[in-house]
This record gives C-alpha cells, structure tokens and sequence, in this order.
C-alpha cells in the first residue's frame, strides 16, 4: 500500500558508438543481493502457494545519473554515480493460499536471521555510490553502415569484464567501501560436440569492514525446485542468502551441450531430438569452504518447434554435506 514512485530519462546520440545518458531517481525496493537471483514472479507463486517467501529487500531512495558508450571497437564503457537513503523493511502480511504451518510459516525479511521479525539487518543511513566499468570483446567483428555500426562479437576470444565500485560519503564511514570485480565468459562452438560455455567470475575488497549487508560480495543462488530464470552464473542448489563476504571470491561456472552428439548414437532416444548438458560449479570465498555442484540434465525437451524445457538432476558438496535435487527450467 505504499507509494513508492521512480522515474527515468535515457539520451542516445549516435547507433555508431551509442554514448548514452541517463538519469533515474525515486524510490524502489531491491532485493539485499543486487545480483537479483530470484524473480518477483518466482517469489509470488513460492509464497502464495508453499509459504516459501525467499526474496529480501529493503526500501531506497535514491538519485542516479550514468553513462556509457563504446569507445573503441570492442571496448565498452560505464559509470555511474548514485546518492541513496536506505531502510530496512518488515513483513506487513502472512497472506497465503497455503495453511499457516505449511514449511514452517513465512520468515521474515532479515536475510541475516530469517527467524528475527524485531530487528533489522542493518541501520537506515544515507550513502554515495560510484562505478566505473569496461568491457572488452577481443577481436570483435562488426557490420558497418553510414549511420549505425552492427556488432557480431567474436567466440574465439574470451570477453572480459572489470568493475570499481567505490561507496563514500556515508552517515556511518564504517561502511565506505571499495570493491573490485573481474569476469571472463566464453561461448565455445565444438562442431558436431555441441557447444561449451564457460563464466569465471571474482571480486575483492580493498579493506575488510563492518558495512553494510546489500555491499557484501554475493552468489546468485537458488533453492526453487522450477526457477524461471536459472542460468550459467547461478548454483542450483545454494540458498540465497549463506554464502557472503567482505573479503574475497571466485566462483567458475563451465557447461557443456553435446546437443545431438551422444544422444542420437542411441537408437529410438534419437528419434526425441534431447539435448544431454553437463556441468560443473565452483565457489571459493575467504572465510568460507569451498562449494561445488556437478549437474547433468535433458535439453531441447517438448513437441514440435516447442522445444523449451530442460531438466537438471544436480548434486552438490560443501563440508562434506552432500545434497542433490532435480531442477526443471526454461532454456529460451
């Protein structure tokens, strides 16, 4: 019943370089993990229909102004500068389809301790945020026109990705911060062997400090058993909210889709046209142990030219505890 309202403006001067401006403001509720890895859509059937009420999010206010533009052939770049008031928010409704007891009732809106309905994960304070960031697509090709430039990109090189975040100006200097994040990802094509695909990702802090929840370095993790959005950089198994860090992280993510290449070897199974896919995941944190998953799944499953589910048995390890579960998604 809240009013939160938001507004954007966005400028684009050329389709050559496409240098672009824009300036958004309001106020909004995101999710503690920036990395969004759980869908509102997702959240509302989990909620109205098993009590799962996963996502956590706090209220900001904020003012932002960001530009970007490709300033040379395969170099992207984007920054932005953001002033916000953040606040924590609590749990105004139990509202379910499902009975009261159903998984143990709704949590509340802490990450940190989803049994606490008192107190907050953190304090509201105001705070400045800065970003710097490049992108670079090594060797990328591209179509040339008098008044637009058409990128292709290039598979035979990794991209990669750098980001500074910087935080300051904030009512509690405890929670300033510096951040840096690196990402290589690369779509291998392996003729008739299908297609390998792999994202390694890391990020690390100049200075550990006390700051805020919504800065710590976070995983995209999941814990629906039919998560719409389920991709290359998220775990299937991981909850959202256990593996965070002040310090620093690495997590790989590496797939591989043997499309028709072991599958149609095997007589009548040929005749369904599914997809085997393989995977593999890692995560490494500092004050963590490590985490890994192993997945092997049918893609290229449905009727006709409605081929656009996949299925997933994935088995994880951390700590010696092993679990496993199977995950059905879309693969758009």
């Amino acid at each position: 019943k809240e009013f939160r309202p938001t507004f954007y403006f966005n400028k684009k001067w050329n389709n050559i370089s496409r240098p672009r401006m824009s300036i958004s403001g309001g106020i909004t509720t995101p999710q503690f993990n920036n990395r969004n890895p759980i869908m509102k859509l997702n959240n509302t059937f989990s909620s109205l229909l098993d009590r799962l009420n996963y996502m956590k999010i706090y209220e900001k206010t904020f003012g932002r102004i960001s530009y970007s533009e490709e300033i040379k052939n395969g170099v992207y770049f984007s920054s932005s500068l953001e002033y916000a008031n953040r606040k924590p928010l609590f749990n105004t409704t139990n509202y379910s389809f499902a009975s009261q007891d159903k998984n143990g009732g709704y949590t509340s809106n802490n990450p940190l301790n989803t049994a606490d309905f008192v107190n907050a994960p953190f304090d509201e304070h105001k705070i400045a945020t800065f970003t710097a960031g490049a992108t670079f697509i090594f060797g990328q090709k591209y179509l040339s026109y008098p008044d637009r430039k058409s990128n292709i990109g290039n598979n035979k090189y990794p991209s990669l990705s750098l980001l500074y975040v910087k935080r300051f100006g904030a009512s509690n200097s405890e929670l300033n911060s510096d951040m840096f994040i690196a990402n290589i990802r690369q779509n291998i094509n392996t003729g008739n062997f299908g297609n390998l695909v792999y994202n390694i990702r890391a990020g690390a802090f100049l200075k550990q400090k006390n700051i805020a929840f919504m800065d710590y370095l976070q995983v995209k993790g999941n814990q629906l058993s039919v998560p719409l959005d389920a991709g290359l950089g998220s775990f299937g198994l991981l909850d959202y909210y256990k593996f965070y860090t002040n310090d620093k992280y690495a997590e790989a993510h590496i797939e591989h889709n043997f499309k028709g290449a072991l599958l149609n070897k095997i007589p009548l199974i040929n005749k369904l046209n599914f997809h085997l896919v393989g995977g593999a995941k890692s995560l490494f944190m500092a004050d963590k142990k490590p985490y890994t998953e192993y997945s092997v799944g049918l893609g290229n499953l449905g009727f006709g030219k409605w081929r656009i589910l996949r299925v997933d048995y994935v088995k994880s390890n951390y700590a010696g505890i092993k679990n496993d579960g199977f995950l059905f998604r879309l693969s758009l």
